[in-house]
C-alpha cells in the first residue's frame, strides 16, 4: 500500500562543530567583569573533552546563572536532575529542536517544572530576565535566535505549527524525491500521489532510543534490514497521525480547547498514545510495541552480497624489472604490450604486477596422472580475447599450462558465495595459488549484548573516557536514554566466553583457518588486560565475523596479528564440499551447485 523512503540527516543542517568550545568560551571571557573572572579561572582549569557535557557547556554560557530565575547554579550539585534541568524554550510538544546554541537553557528543575510546555516563556519570567538576556546576548553568550525565542510574547500560530510538523514530514533532498518520483510513476492509479511516504531518519533514531532497540554496525549486517522495519513502523505512525500535509491534521482533527493547542498532539510523545484516522489504526502502544519487539529480536534477515566481474585497471601501472621477472619465469606478471612482439618479452623488458582478475572458473585436469579440480583466474586484460567454455580450455593450455584442460563451470564472479565443508564464504580474490574468502554468516546477539557492545567499541576506538559517563548521566536524566551501560572487565569476560563458545563449538569452528583454540589458550591473558585493551581485543575478535577477510589481532593473547585470514588451496578437490551458492538479489532464490561432482 506504501513505499516508505529514509530521509537521512543532511550535512548541511547538521554539521560538525569546528571551533573548540573551550577556546571560545575563554575569548568570551576575556571581556566579562571582573566579578565573573572566577568562571574563566575556573573553565581554564577544564579539558575539552568537559565541554561535551551539555549542563557544564550551558553553565558557563548562562554565566553561571539559571536561565528563568538568574540565580546563581551551584556547580558542585550540576548533575543533581531534582535541583538543575535542560529545558526547550520551544517545547518539545510541538517541535523537536535540540539546538544547543538556539534552543535549550540551564534552568533550575523547579522552575521548569512549573513552565510544564507552555510557550511564550511567562511575563514573569520574561520580566525578571530579560535584562540578563540582552546582556548575554550583546556579548555573544547567546545567539540572537535563543534571545528571540526567549522574549517572545506571541504564542505559535497556526502556519508556524504546520510548519513544525512538516519538518517531520516533508523532504527537500533533490535526490530523495527523485527516487520518488520514479516510484510514484511505476505504482501509477488513483492513490499513486499518497503512496511514498517520507520518514525521517532522526525520528526513526528517537523510536530506537525510546525503547531501546540498541544499533551496532560491529556485530551484524541486520542492521539495515531492522532500520527498514523500524523506518515502516515509525513512518507509518506519522503519516496517519499527520498525513502527508499538516493543514490537513489541522483541518480535520485539531481541537482547540480552551485557547490550549496541548491537547491534539505532542511531537515527543506521539508513540506514548493510540494513532488512529478514518478508521485506521497505525500505532497502540502496549499491543504493537510488543510486536516490533518480536520482530527486531529476531536473527532471520537475509543478507546477500553483490557478485561482479572486475573490469578497469588491467594491472598495476608500474614495470617491473625483467630480473625480477626471471626469477619467477613470468609467473604472475603480464607483459608491457602483448600486441607488440618486442614488447611481450618479459624476460628483457620486464612486466606489470599485481595483475587484476577478472572472474574465476572451474578446470579439470591431469595432474601427476591424476584428475584434479581447480578454480582458475582469468585476468582482465585476457578477458575479451578468452570467452566462453572453449575460449577459457584454450587459455588453460596455452596461458596455464595445464594438463588435458575441460572446463566445467565457466564464470564464477567475484563475491560469489561458496559453501565450504558445511562454512558459508565470499570469495573475493586470490594470492598465487590460494583463494581469499571471507566470513558469509552473520553474528547473532541479543539486544543486551548488542546495547554493551555498542558502547565498548566506542570505548576501544578512545572516543569517550569517563566524562562520557558524565554525559550518558545527563542524556538519561533527559530521558534520551533509559539506562547506564558501563564498561567492566566482568562483562567484557563474558562477552569473551560468549564469543570464546561460538568459535570453539558453534557455526564458527567451521570456518576456515578457525581461531576457537587460540581463544580457549589466551583466555587467561585476556582477563589480565586491562579493560581499554580488554575492548580492543573483543572488537578484533568481532571483525572475524564481520564480512571482510582481514583477520584480527590477537598479539595481546598470544595470538598472531592477523589471526583467522581464511585461505584455501585453489586446489578443490581435496575438499570435502565445495558448493557454488547463486543467489537472487534479494535472497529469496537460490541455487547449489556442487563444484566436485558438476
Amino acid at each position: 500500500e506504501h513505499i516508505f523512503i529514509e530521509m537521512t540527516r543532511s550535512k548541511a543542517k547538521d554539521p560538525k562543530r569546528t571551533v573548540s568550545r573551550k577556546a571560545m568560551l575563554q575569548k568570551l571571557y576575556k571581556n566579562c567583569e571582573e566579578d565573573e573572572k572566577y568562571l574563566a579561572a575556573d573553565l581554564s582549569g577544564k579539558d575539552e573533552r568537559d565541554f561535551r557535557i551539555k549542563k557544564l557547556y550551558l553553565y558557563y554560557l548562562q554565566k553561571g546563572r539559571c536561565m528563568y530565575s538568574g540565580e546563581p547554579v551551584d556547580i558542585e550539585n550540576l548533575f543533581d536532575d531534582n535541583l538543575y534541568d535542560i529545558d526547550h524554550i520551544y517545547p518539545r510538544h510541538y517541535v523537536k529542536d535540540d539546538s544547543i546554541e538556539n534552543n535549550l537553557v540551564l534552568v533550575k528543575a523547579k522552575l521548569n517544572r512549573e513552565k510544564t510546555d507552555e510557550f511564550p516563556i511567562s511575563a514573569d519570567i520574561r520580566n525578571k530576565c530579560t535584562g540578563m538576556w540582552k546582556s548575554l546576548k550583546e556579548h555573544s553568550f547567546i545567539t540572537e535566535e535563543k534571545y528571540k525565542r526567549l522574549t517572545r510574547k506571541e504564542p505559535f500560530s497556526e502556519n508556524e505549527l504546520i510548519g513544525f510538523i512538516n519538518r517531520q514530514l516533508v523532504e527537500t533532498g533533490q535526490g530523495t524525491k527523485a527516487a520518488a518520483q520514479i516510484l510514484t510513476k511505476a505504482f501509477s492509479g488513483d492513490e499513486s500521489e499518497n503512496r511514498v511516504v517520507y520518514v525521517k531518519a532522526g525520528n526513526v533514531s528517537e523510536f530506537r532510543q525510546k525503547y531501546n532497540f540498541a544499533k551496532c554496525r560491529e556485530i551484524n549486517d541486520f542492521h539495515h534490514a531492522n532500520d527498514a522495519y523500524l523506518n515502516i513502523v515509525v513512518g507509518n505512525t506519522y503519516f496517519t497521525k499527520f498525513t502527508k500535509n499538516a493543514r490537513n491534521f489541522f483541518r480535520d482533527s485539531y481541537k482547540a480547547e480552551s485557547g490550549s493547542r496541548n491537547s491534539s498532539y505532542h511531537l515527543g510523545r506521539i508513540f506514548d498514545y493510540k494513532v488512529e484516522r478514518g478508521g485506521v489504526t497505525a500505532w497502540e502502544p502496549e499491543k504493537d510495541i510488543a510486536v516490533v519487539k518480536r520482530m527486531m529480536a529476531k536473527n532471520t534477515p537475509i543478507v546477500t552480497k553483490r557478485s561482479f566481474e572486475v573490469r578497469g585497471g588491467f594491472s598495476d601501472q608500474q614495470i617491473v624489472n625483467a630480473g625480477a621477472v626471471k626469477k619467477v619465469k613470468g609467473k604472475g606478471y603480464a607483459p608491457v604490450k602483448s600486441s607488440d612482439d618486442r614488447l611481450a618479452d618479459m624476460m628483457k623488458y620486464g612486466g606489470f604486477s599485481k595483475i587484476s582478475g577478472s572472474y574465476f572458473f572451474l578446470a579439470e585436469h591431469t595432474e601427476k596422472r591424476k584428475r584434479v579440480r581447480t578454480v582458475e583466474n582469468l585476468p582482465v586484460y585476457l578477458a575479451e580475447k578468452y570467452k566462453g567454455k572453449e575460449g577459457l580450455e584454450q587459455y588453460c593450455t596455452e596461458i596455464l599450462e595445464l594438463e588435458n584442460p575441460s572446463v566445467r563451470w565457466e564464470k564464477i564472479r567475484m563475491y560469489s558465495l561458496f559453501k565450504i565443508n558445511g562454512f558459508y564464504v565470499y570469495v573475493t580474490g586470490r594470492s598465487n595459488d590460494r583463494l581469499l574468502l571471507c566470513n558469509a554468516v552473520q553474528l547473532c546477539l541479543n539486544n543486551e549484548y548488542a546495547a554493551y557492545l555498542k558502547e565498548m567499541v566506542k570505548t576501544a576506538e578512545n572516543k569517550y573516557d569517563k566524562e562520557y559517563l558524565r554525559a550518558r548521566m545527563e542524556r538519561i536524566s533527559s530521558k534520551k536514554e533509559s539506562r547506564e551501560v558501563y564498561i567492566t572487565a566482568e562483562k567484557n569476560i563474558e562477552i569473551y566466553d560468549l564469543l570464546l563458545q561460538k568459535h570453539v563449538s558453534g557455526i564458527y569452528a567451521k570456518r576456515v583457518n578457525p581461531i576457537g583454540e587460540k581463544l580457549e589458550s589466551g583466555r587467561s591473558q585476556f582477563i589480565g588486560l586491562t579493560v581499554d585493551r580488554q575492548c580492543y581485543v573483543l572488537c578484533q575478535i568481532l571483525q572475524i565475523s564481520q564480512l571482510t577477510g582481514q583477520g584480527a589481532d590477537l598479539q595481546e593473547i598470544g595470538g598472531a596479528k592477523k589471526s583467522g585470514v581464511s585461505v584455501i588451496n585453489k586446489k578443490i578437490s581435496e575438499l570435502e564440499e565445495c558448493k557454488l551458492i547463486l543467489q537472487s538479489v534479494t535472497g529469496l532464490y537460490e541455487q547449489e551447485i556442487d563444484l566436485l561432482k558438476i
